[in-house]
């Protein structure tokens, strides 16, 4: 399993969490080595991006699947690497309550927990800016 981040201090706990290798996105000799080194993409981001060097890094009969909510549009050019190397562009939604009821139950059987950190309440306003600043792993709570 390869992880893929635009932050270089997340290498570390990717690594820790069970990924074989890391690829930081914004160093760009790093996304020129791992050109056509993927046979899948899973892109769990929330944000509008280029795709096109993402989708460079897939091998031929390789896919992307956006399980994110992206904003805006995809825009990938249908001639070059889609229909070259005949690869699989999808996206899957959350589902509904026995889809997840059935995640959750994966997850306890096999000890799946969440990274949070919890903060009181109170603590609002510098827990926004912790989140702004993406220094948050992976999940802030609020506690009453």
């Amino acid at each position: 399993m390869v992880a893929l981040s635009s932050s270089a201090d997340k290498e570390a706990l990717c690594k820790e969490l069970g990924a074989d290798a890391y690829i930081n996105t914004k160093e760009p000799a790093a996304m020129r080595r791992a050109k056509e080194s993927l046979d899948l993409l899973i892109v769990a981001l929330n944000v509008a991006l280029d795709f096109n060097p993402y989708i460079d890094m897939l091998k031929p009969h390789g896919a992307i699947v956006f399980v994110g909510a992206i904003p805006g549009e995809l825009k990938v050019p249908i001639f070059g690497p889609l229909l070259m190397k005949q690869l699989t562009i999808a996206g899957s939604a959350t589902g509904g309550r026995g889809r997840i009821a059935h995640m959750l139950q994966f997850a306890a059987d096999h000890g799946v927990k969440p990274l949070v950190e919890v903060f009181p309440f109170d603590d609002i306003n510098s827990v926004l800016t912790k989140v702004t600043d993406n220094k948050v792993r992976f999940r802030a709570v609020l506690k009453w």
